[in-house]
């Protein structure tokens, strides 16, 4: 199997990056790759919805759980069921220190199953008074067989002032 770059986007001062038509018939599964995060507000997360085969947003039927752990040897362990969208990392901090997410997405223009994921994230907070460290694991499931043709990523609130996606598509060999 290898990899093969699909699309490269950077963002910079927006609510929202769309990753539009990155899931074609060439590729069974994808790799995204989100680096070089940083935010303008406080305490949010990062999620992510699923775009339909016309490049819509699509706003129900997502689904995640998550276990995380902290260096203050806290565990996470969270998760919703048919929800808004898909909640991959929370970030407390514009301390943070280059959040990173890898994400994992299985046929998803297959309309006979629903589409499924898993996915990475880290992040570590440079304040001194709040130093942490946090890393997830966690799973993603979208309830309907519609084919997808991308993503979606937006913050809770406040603005994404840069952010760096790489969508690489596997090849059988």
């Amino acid at each position: 199997m290898s990899l093969e770059l699909v699309k490269t986007v950077t963002a910079s001062s927006v609510s929202d990056v769309e990753v539009t038509n990155i899931f074609t018939t060439d590729y069974d599964f994808y790799k995204i790759i989100v680096t070089d995060l940083d935010i303008s507000s406080n305490s949010v997360n990062l999620e992510m919805r699923y775009l339909n085969s016309s490049g819509t947003e699509i706003t129900t039927q997502h689904s995640w759980l998550r276990h995380g752990l902290q260096n203050t040897r806290t565990y996470l362990q969270q998760g919703a069921s048919s929800v808004s969208d898909f909640d991959l990392l929370n970030i407390d901090s514009t301390n943070a220190h280059n959040p990173a997410i890898i994400i994992y997405v299985y046929d998803p223009l297959n309309t006979n199953y629903y589409t499924l994921g898993n996915y990475e994230s880290m992040t570590y907070n440079l304040n001194p008074n709040n130093y942490k460290i946090e890393g997830n694991y966690g799973a993603i499931h979208y309830n309907n067989t519609q084919a997808l043709s991308g993503v979606k990523f937006k913050l809770t609130s406040g603005t994404i002032e840069q952010i760096n996606i790489k969508v690489y598509g596997f090849l059988e060999s």
